[in-house]
């Protein structure tokens, strides 16, 4: 295992100049063997080529390329791929997708599972809610290190590194040449660093809170030893708060009449009402593993011991006796009260710090095997990561979303600036999402600030002295989301923009618009593009 970061030298490709456009591509643009639907890429390339975009941004799937059996790479469908865009002068940001492609808003219909081989049979090592339901986006973090003998004797983390490294030495040619100039890792679903808190095929819908994703075993014997062992209360450890369980709700626990997002559809899906009462559990999860899973947990509630409260932060407890009692399930009447004030208590802010950090530290494993990959095969590209734009409930108080998400700053803290710390380590870029987004475009009951958000991101990263690469959080086509955009790249005008973002100073480096797709290129909406793409340019 890596024991240290690598070393940062002045010699890492940087990409994309500030105003630089690039163009994100469809989904599946690639197979195990062949770029998908060659001649249709081919013209897409052309136009984007003509419209004078620097480059695009690619998927590279783990589900796809070693999804045949362990340390079994396929790299034929994207050596082609990057082949078209080497022939057109075009420059390639690839994504290392970790996730499962096919659970969120914009995914498009498209369906791309993890390999079949990268779980242990029992399921016990995905991401879990309150009730529990499980995401099967992306491996549970709390098993990052857990080598199993279906993925070939490897943690997961070693998974990500050795995929890294497989590519690095496949594409090394590419990226001393300079087609492919910048290298996204992906760390949570949608290939963003964040919980699988809210997802549209959990029947998620904006502005739901989401839920928070700690109740897998692991997870729990890792808060277990966190409350005993970190300034905490032992008995805090019995098991996480379950007063946060519901993912369409209100920071105050009020049941919302929300919109689902359709995971199909080629740009943000069919918009189509969704009560809290509808099911908000993954497909498949009224299943016996599901209810066994509930009855397990009810049991446990009944039939655990206090012994948590006899621990001292002086002796160490066993896994073993601290996951025993992890499987606690307290019984809260009130399943939604965490945010509306619980999550302001003592115990509530050691909580979120806990699952914040724990999110921030698997950021950290990630990077430096990556990191580390990329050293060991001799090519230096931009590393970056994604972070998610979560701008609803940003003015409550709570920030619940944020925070269910894995977004958290006590005391009014910056919830990002631990990660960003994390990038400056690895000198990683950030790309942050929903920059075409206005604050007055969202009713005021729902609290959102993406320009606000976006602000205090910038800050951040301006004050760590790391490169942030922006990027639509949805797919839209209007002039009033091109504007904010040309905004907040200081494109219009310069100055303090009302929310703290000062334009001359702004950290926002290139932008990468989603995504490529056959509406974008009909005719009135491919001049707005193109003008658009001049404008940045200016």
């Amino acid at each position: 295992m890596p024991t240290h970061a690598p070393e940062v030298t002045s010699t890492s490709m940087v990409t994309g100049r500030r105003g630089d456009v690039f163009a994100m591509l469809p989904l599946a643009s690639a197979s195990a063997n062949a770029a998908s639907d060659a001649k249709n890429l081919s013209m897409a390339l052309d136009r984007l080529k003509l419209a004078r975009v620097r480059g695009v941004m690619i998927d590279v799937w783990w589900g796809v390329v070693e999804r045949a059996a362990p340390r079994s790479y396929a790299w034929d469908g994207y050596v082609e791929l990057i082949g078209m865009c080497r022939a057109r002068g075009l420059e390639a940001h690839c994504v290392l997708s970790f996730h499962a492609c096919g659970s969120s808003v914009g995914d498009g219909g498209c369906a791309i599972p993890l390999p079949p081989w990268a779980a242990t049979a029992n399921g016990d090592e995905y991401f879990t809610d309150a009730r529990g339901g499980q995401s099967r986006e992306y491996l549970s973090l709390w098993s990052d290190e857990t080598r199993a003998r279906c993925r070939g004797d490897r943690s997961p983390s070693e998974c990500y590194g050795e995929f890294a490294e497989r590519f690095a030495e496949r594409f090394a040619d590419d990226i001393r040449d300079g087609v492919i100039t910048q290298v996204i890792v992906g760390l949570g679903p949608c290939g963003e660093l964040r919980y699988p808190s809210y997802c549209a095929r959990r029947r998620w819908g904006f502005p739901g809170t989401g839920a928070l994703q700690c109740y897998d075993e692991r997870a729990r014997a890792a808060w277990a030893m966190d409350a005993a062992s970190r300034g905490g209360v032992p008995e805090w450890g019995r098991a996480p708060p379950n007063d946060g369980a519901r993912y369409n709700v209100d920071p105050d626990g009020r049941a919302l009449d929300v919109v689902v997002l359709d995971c199909g559809g080629s740009g943000g899906g069919e918009r189509r009402e969704a009560s809290e009462s509808e099911s908000d559990d993954d497909v498949g999860e009224q299943s016996p593993e599901r209810k066994q899973r509930r009855l397990a947990m009810s049991r446990s509630a009944s039939s655990a011991s206090n012994s948590l409260a006899d621990l001292r932060v002086s002796s160490a407890p066993s896994i073993s006796s601290l996951l025993e009692n992890s499987r606690r399930y307290e019984d809260n009447k009130d399943e939604d009260a965490f945010f509306r004030e619980a999550y302001a208590t003592a115990r509530g802010k050691h909580f979120l710090s806990w699952y914040a950090r724990e999110l921030t530290a698997h950021a950290d494993r990630v990077l430096e095997r990556v990191c580390d990959a990329f050293h060991r095969a001799g090519v230096d590209p931009e590393i970056g990561i994604k972070c998610p734009g979560v701008h609803w409930w940003v003015k409550h108080p709570s920030r619940a979303a944020e925070c269910a998400a894995g977004y958290y700053g006590a005391d009014g803290e910056s919830a990002y600036t631990e990660i960003v710390r994390t990038c400056a380590k690895f000198n990683a870029s950030l790309t942050f999402t929903c920059v075409e987004m206005r604050d007055i475009e969202h009713d005021a009951a729902h609290m959102c600030s993406p320009e606000t958000l976006l602000a205090q991101v910038l800050r951040d990263c301006a004050t760590h002295g790391v490169r942030v690469h922006g990027e639509n959080a949805l797919f839209r086509l209007d002039d009033n989301a091109y504007s904010q955009i040309l905004r907040a790249y200081g494109k219009i005008n310069t100055g303090d923009d009302g929310n703290g973002l000062n334009t001359n100073t702004s950290a926002l480096s290139s932008f990468t618009f989603l995504r490529s797709c056959d509406a974008l290129f009909e005719e009135e909406n491919f001049a707005r593009f193109t003008d658009f793409i001049r404008r940045m340019s200016a």
